[in-house]
C-alpha cells in the first residue's frame, strides 16, 4: 500500500477563498466601469441636448432673415424645419454604427463575451434622433411662427 505523507508546516498559513468571490473580484472593475459609463452617458446626453439647443438657437438667429424671406415666399413651417434638420440628422445616423463597432471591439477582449445585438443600438439611435428632432423643431417652430416682416425690417 502506498502511504500518504502529510507534512505539517506551521509557518505557512492556509489561505482560501470561494470561487464566486474570485469571479466577483475579477469583474469588479467592469462593474465600476458600467456604473461610471451610465453616469457619464446621462451627463453626455444632457450636455448634448444643451449644445444642440444652443447651436440651433444660434443658427436660427443667424438665418432669421432667410426664415422670414422663406415665410414671405410661401414656405411652410414644415419645409423650413426640414432645412434645419437635414444636417443634424446625418450626424445622429452616422453615430450609432460607430458606437456599435467600438462596443463590439471592447467586448472582444473578454474570455466569455456576449453576442452584441444590433437592435439595442438602433433603439438608442432612434431615441437620440427623437431628442435631436424635438430640440430642432421647437427652436425652428418659434422662429417660423414670428412675423416675417419683423425679421426683414432691419435690412
Amino acid at each position: 500500500m502506498n502511504s500518504v505523507l502529510i507534512v505539517f508546516i506551521p509557518q505557512d498559513v492556509l489561505e482560501y477563498n470561494f470561487f464566486d468571490k474570485r469571479i466577483e473580484e475579477t469583474y469588479a472593475n467592469e462593474k465600476n466601469i458600467g456604473r461610471l459609463s451610465l453616469i457619464l452617458s446621462v451627463i453626455a446626453i444632457i450636455i448634448e441636448c444643451l449644445g444642440l439647443l444652443g447651436l440651433i438657437a444660434y443658427m436660427v438667429v443667424k438665418r432669421n432673415k432667410e426664415v422670414g424671406i422663406r415665410k414671405i415666399l410661401g414656405s411652410s413651417i414644415y419645409s423650413i424645419t426640414m432645412i434645419f434638420m437635414k444636417s443634424f440628422v446625418a450626424w445622429v445616423i452616422i453615430a450609432w454604427p460607430v458606437a456599435w463597432v467600438l462596443a463590439k471591439r471592447w467586448l472582444e477582449n473578454f474570455a466569455y463575451s456576449i453576442r452584441l445585438d444590433l437592435t439595442y443600438f438602433i433603439f438608442a439611435g432612434l431615441i437620440s434622433l427623437i431628442i435631436a428632432l424635438l430640440t430642432i423643431s421647437v427652436q425652428v417652430y418659434r422662429a417660423a411662427r414670428r412675423n416675417p416682416v419683423d425679421s426683414i425690417k432691419y435690412e
